[in-house]
């Protein structure tokens, strides 16, 4: 079975998610050694990788507004 970019792309997203949520709900990723309900532990791993993305989105557009000005 083939995915297509349309399938592929959420499935990544979801992954992604769900293996921060997991590494979150571990005791070592707390300063005090208790670890995360799971619903802090999505919305925290949901907020990271949306924050993220974002920040290389805006790298983007600078580096492409950077090398426009630099043309005219």
């Amino acid at each position: 079975m083939r995915l297509s970019s349309v399938h592929l792309i959420p499935i990544c997203f979801l992954v992604t998610i769900l293996l921060g949520a997991s590494l979150l709900m571990l005791p070592a990723a707390s300063v005090s050694g208790a670890s995360a309900g799971p619903v802090t532990a999505l919305f925290t791993a949901t907020t990271v990788l949306l924050v993220v993305m974002e920040k290389k989105d805006l790298e983007k557009m600078a580096v492409r507004e950077s090398a426009s000005s630099q043309r005219s």
